[in-house]
Formats: structure tokens, C-alpha cells, sequence
């Protein structure tokens, strides 16, 4: 079985960021997490990557940057429903 993986770029007091690591945790999708405000190289990287500093930002394993949470389009993305490409 391939696992997936991705990183989530959060930051404190963001609800969006709490319910994309719930997201990914209940989906079983592995994700490492930068703190973007606690962390200025990460912010830099994010803004280098989106344009922007927004939270929650998912980068996925084709490179493409997710900004905000939007769990259908997740869900997609990742093609969760088909539990044999997790």
C-alpha cells in the first residue's frame, strides 16, 4: 500500500488548521506539519510557493499548494475514496 503524504503549513488560533490536521489524521494521511508563525523560513517558503501566508496551506504530493480547508475538494484531490491509491 503507497501512503500519502503531504504538508501542512498552520498557524496558531486558525480553526481552519486544527480541522484540516483532523481531516488528514481521520483519513489516515500522513502530513508533516510547519508552524508558519512561529517559524520565519516557513512563512517564507509558503508565500514563495502561494503568493501568500494563509493557514491552513496543504502542499500535495503532485506539488500543487491547497489554500484554506475545503474537505470535498480535498477528498478529491487525494482521491480518498479509492482507499487502495492512500
Amino acid at each position: 500500500m503507497v501512503t500519502k503524504s503531504v504538508i501542512l503549513y498552520s498557524s496558531a488560533h486558525c480553526p481552519y488548521c486544527e480541522q484540516a490536521k483532523e481531516f488528514l489524521s481521520q483519513n489516515n494521511v500522513n502530513y508533516v506539519e510547519y508552524r508558519v508563525d512561529l517559524n520565519p523560513e516557513d512563512a517564507r517558503i509558503l508565500k514563495e510557493r502561494t503568493g501568500r501566508t494563509a493557514t491552513p496551506a496543504i502542499a500535495l504530493p503532485n506539488g500543487e499548494v491547497v489554500v484554506g480547508f475545503n474537505p470535498v475538494h480535498l477528498e478529491e484531490l487525494l482521491d480518498l475514496e479509492n482507499p487502495k491509491n492512500i
